[in-house]
């Protein structure tokens, strides 16, 4: 004898053989399902009738797992590539943004005399530390967009386009005035230092990034365990 429960509880189950349903959209398809066979009984279709009519409206299971699996990997490396972009430009931004506060720095040091090894030393040691903050700030806030965010907010949007135009004016005028204040030997000082720290800034982070790294692949792991 025909159940129209116990084909329902089987349809749901079929639909879940692959897991790539999640449970919401599972239950949001039962729902069309079940007010599809309603629609159907009142036009004098028994249970049976009514549940194959109204199964194949609404697609057989392994066809409704192919649909959600093509549009999950879209959505999936749409959402990867959006937040490639916007890491991109990020750093972009706050290396600008940064830099222009070092190169700032140098030029108000150079204003008050302070000679081109202690303006480099101090913009490098500022630029390592400005980064560090960055992180800091980063990884504590990471919870507030979340892995399910799908975009910025508009103040985020529009301080990102804000920092990719303004950062690299300021850099230059702060260049231009240190060439107003100094010589050639100041320069060459404060590039020797500089660099030395932007040295010790890249290895910061390349550690960083493979400590974050091996973090993931633990976690990976350990869920897969």
């Amino acid at each position: 004898m025909f159940r129209l429960e116990d084909a329902i509880e089987k349809w749901n189950e079929a639909l879940n053989s692959r897991g790539t349903i999640n449970a919401e959209e599972r239950l949001e398809l039962e729902l069309h399902l079940r007010e599809s066979i309603v629609a159907l009984q009142s036009q004098s279709l028994s249970e049976q009738e009514a549940f194959l009519v109204a199964a194949n409206r609404v697609g057989q299971p392994s066809k409704l797992q192919q649909e959600f699996e093509k549009n999950s990997s879209a959505s999936r490396w749409r959402y990867r590539l959006f937040w490639m972009l916007v890491g991109s430009l990020g750093l972009k931004a706050l290396g600008g943004f940064l830099g222009a506060v070092s190169a700032t720095l140098g030029t108000a040091m150079a204003a008050c005399g302070f000679a081109g090894a202690a303006s480099g030393i101090a913009m490098s040691v500022a630029m390592v530390l400005l980064w560090i903050g960055v992180f800091v700030i980063g990884f504590r806030q990471r919870k507030r967009l979340g892995a399910g965010c799908e975009g910025l907010p508009q103040a985020w949007m529009v301080t990102l386009a804000a920092m990719l135009v303004v950062a690299p004016l300021l850099s230059t005028f702060a260049r231009l005035g240190q060439t107003r204040l100094v010589g050639s030997a100041w320069f060459g000082e404060a590039a020797l230092y500089s660099a030395i720290g932007g040295y010790s800034l890249n290895l910061f982070v390349v550690a960083f990034c493979f400590a974050a790294m091996w973090k993931l692949s633990d976690r990976r792991t350990s869920v897969v365990d």
